[in-house]
């Protein structure tokens, strides 16, 4: 009987080890998503992604409340950068703009970094809300998406001044000279470089993610939905005639598209053709990124 009980203690320990190294937080294909491999050496476990940008030629990610993480030797490894940084920081957003590397964060503002992620020092002048979901520039200025609305910068994130409020915005994407925005109410969008903001048809529903793809832009509501507008924004029309039911595309000859986060499908829209996910697990995915050494994609825990 005790053998009997040690046995089932020792399944009782090993099924949760062996469910949590199923997944990676993050996946590569370097065949445009013929096959796929973990790259998530040196992260820490059972984590997933909330942000991630190129900087000079490396992968910076941002881990759950783990901070950053950046790999120096072609995403082999990864190595924490969070000197500077609150710790135990959720950063939501990272954006790399020449030689410096901003992080947006939950409740604790912006940081910003002038070595690459080796130190970070608080970059949260003139910012009215502390939760940074999203960055965007165009060189010439910078914009925050926070909790209540976009705030702009001319100097290099030193300091910052609000636009439109009491919006929380998710995602921007530029396309064909208009910048746009998702937010908990829909799409708003700005055609002279963020500084005023106009409903884009679709002004209803918490929409998540925007990304421009060829002819179109596509955004993305929680839980899902996905719609596209061929007319700048003026009208949308539900995305799955275009996109199916994949969770994200990539061809030669376009970005990388994630279509729907959160949706659990593995299909991989290749050379024009559906094909299958060799390597990935069973799980949602809420990123990808082009990277010199291949495209990676993130898995996600849920909407």
């Amino acid at each position: 009987m005790k053998i009997y009980h040690y046995i089932l203690m020792l399944i009782a320990i090993g099924i949760p080890a062996i469910a949590h190294e199923q997944n990676d937080p993050i996946y590569i294909t370097r065949d445009r998503g013929q096959h796929w491999e973990p790259a998530g050496t040196g992260l820490p476990k059972g984590t997933y992604v909330n942000a991630w940008t190129m900087h000079q030629h490396k992968v910076i990610v941002s881990i759950a409340s783990h901070g950053v993480y950046t790999s120096v030797d072609k995403l082999k490894s990864w190595e924490p950068i969070n000197i500077g940084l609150p710790k135990g920081a959720k950063v939501d957003a990272l954006l790399s703009k020449d030689e410096l590397l901003l992080a947006g964060t939950h409740q604790h503002g912006i940081y910003i970094s002038y070595n690459g992620g080796d130190s970070w020092q608080s970059a949260s002048k003139g910012l009215g809300d502390m939760t940074v979901r999203s960055f965007y520039t165009d060189q010439r200025v910078i914009l925050a998406g926070t909790n209540d609305g976009v705030y702009f910068s001319y100097d290099n994130g030193q300091s910052w001044q609000p636009t439109i409020r009491k919006l929380q915005i998710n995602a921007f994407t530029y396309f064909q000279g208009i910048v746009f925005a998702a937010t908990n109410a829909g799409i708003y969008q700005s055609r002279d470089g963020g500084v005023h903001w106009t409903v884009s048809g679709m002004n209803h529903g918490a929409a998540s993610s925007i990304t421009g793809d060829g002819d179109k832009v596509v955004f993305t509501q929680y839980g899902g939905k996905s719609y596209v507008s061929s007319d700048l924004g003026a009208t949308w029309l539900d995305a799955y005639p275009f996109f199916d039911l994949y969770t994200f595309r990539i061809t030669p000859k376009s970005i990388p598209i994630l279509i729907a986060p959160w949706r659990n499908a593995l299909n991989i829209y290749y050379y024009q053709q559906l094909t299958g996910s060799d390597g990935l697990p069973d799980a949602p995915f809420t990123q990808l990124l082009e990277t010199p050494y291949g495209v990676l994609t993130a898995v996600g825990g849920g909407c």
